[in-house]
């Protein structure tokens, strides 16, 4: 049986990318549609950790595409243990992706591991992102079923990271 340190990068890369489709898919429209740019997507983790941002002020090229590999390794291992998307995540870590489904890298498994942690938020809180007269309105609503999850404090942590945090 394959465990997640067996994998290459690239594998955990390409699992990851196909795990946040298949659960991006099955996100309700409204939560598909409320996220809809890399922008948006580093404003919601920068808020989510209480981190100061303005659009625009902290960017994919800001992050190292190496911590980017490291973050998407912890992420899909976290994603097994999950109760909703566990079984999705394990399935891909023990029958990675074919050559021929494998992201090129090269700066993609940035875009692809903060889409990830966006997507896997969106399956333990309900995220709104407005904007309205130049300003950007951040809500997230907590769902009943999330309130202990694991998968929430390690998305956390690792955008954390990500984003220059702690």
């Amino acid at each position: 049986m394959t465990s997640i340190d067996d994998l290459s990068p690239e594998e955990v890369i390409a699992a990851l990318q196909l795990l946040t489709t298949e659960v991006r898919d099955r996100l309700p429209q409204e939560q598909q549609d409320a996220i809809s740019s890399e922008s948006d997507a580093i404003l919601v983790l920068a808020a989510m950790n209480q981190k100061e941002t303005t659009p625009g002020a902290t960017g994919i090229s800001e992050i190292d595409p190496e911590a980017a590999t490291v973050a998407a390794r912890e992420l899909l291992a976290a994603a097994a243990r999950d109760p909703e998307v566990g079984d999705q995540a394990a399935q891909l870590i023990t029958a990675p992706p074919d050559d021929d489904q494998m992201a090129v890298l090269g700066g993609l498994e940035i875009v692809i591991v903060i889409g990830a942690l966006v997507t896997l938020l969106q399956t333990k809180v309900h995220l709104r992102l407005e904007r309205r007269d130049g300003k950007v309105d951040f809500s997230a609503d907590l769902r009943k079923e999330a309130a202990d999850s694991a998968l929430i404090a390690k998305i956390m942590k690792i955008s954390a990271s990500l984003l220059g945090g702690s």
